[in-house]
């Protein structure tokens, strides 16, 4: 299973995101080529998509970001009599359908990136086929904060190497709202694989596919945190470099 393959990967750089002078390792740089389709969301990146899986898609909370990256909300278990047909939901057996639609199609692969605090439950699992890594968050202090640098770059190192197996995969890549934490880590991987000039243009590139209200640079510039803006250019630093800008501990001996 490919969820099982990834969670080796994972476990293999897991801890090791640096080297003794605290390089990054090679296969941290990026170097997914572009895709061969852009452009809107809805005309471009899913023009390929059959009609049944565009029926499917449009019915579900998710958008292409690019051809091969999908954001989306997060994946709810099957619906209930009083719920069913809801639109706007991800409920697991339709995201299930939609799965096995791509998949009939130039031996695509997909895979679910879950960024939630929860492991997808038991009774959801099967229904996706197991087809899931569970990316447990990560924050020098609380989960609502910004993620540490180390942990989004393991992050797209996993992205990277699952989309660099075959151009024709597709990433899922899921939080509570499908923005928030999906967004940080659209964002830094388009810059990791050069597929934008930094993360912040990444940002503003996954809010023009997947956040409406947010539809100008001037007005995602001044809606997002200062601490967000921060990590961005820190994390351009550190693709840039290819290594932490202080990899030794700094020391701090007096206050004047």
């Amino acid at each position: 299973m490919l969820s099982s393959l990834y969670t080796k990967v994972s476990s293999k750089f897991s801890g090791s995101s640096t080297d003794s002078r605290g390089n990054l390792p090679s296969s941290f740089r990026g170097g997914v080529p572009p895709s061969s389709s852009g452009g809107s969301t809805s005309d471009d990146e899913s023009s390929w998509m059959n009609e049944e899986a565009r029926v499917i898609f449009e019915n579900l909370d998710m958008h292409f970001i690019i051809s091969q990256i999908i954001a989306m909300s997060r994946i709810s278990p099957p619906p209930t009599s009083s719920s069913q047909g809801q639109l706007g939901t991800n409920d697991s057996p339709q995201v299930s359908k939609l799965i096995s639609s791509l998949s009939s199609d130039d031996h695509r692969q997909s895979l679910i990136f879950n960024l939630c605090d929860d492991c997808l439950d038991s009774a959801t699992l099967p229904i996706v086929s197991h087809q899931v890594i569970d990316v447990m968050w990560q924050s020098p202090g609380s989960k609502s904060q910004t993620p540490s640098i180390p942990h989004v770059f393991e992050i797209c190192y996993q992205l990277h190497t699952f989309l660099k197996t075959n151009p024709s995969n597709l990433a899922f890549i899921t939080c509570s709202n499908g923005k928030t934490r999906t967004g940080i880590v659209v964002a830094c991987f388009l810059k990791y694989a050069s597929l934008a000039d930094s993360s912040f243009d990444g940002f503003n590139l996954f809010c023009s596919r997947r956040c409406s209200n947010l539809s100008s640079r001037k007005s995602i510039g001044t809606s997002i945190p200062p601490s967000l803006k921060q990590f961005f250019r820190n994390f351009d630093d550190c693709c840039e470099l290819q290594g932490f800008p202080n990899p030794e501990p700094l020391v701090l001996k007096s206050i004047a």
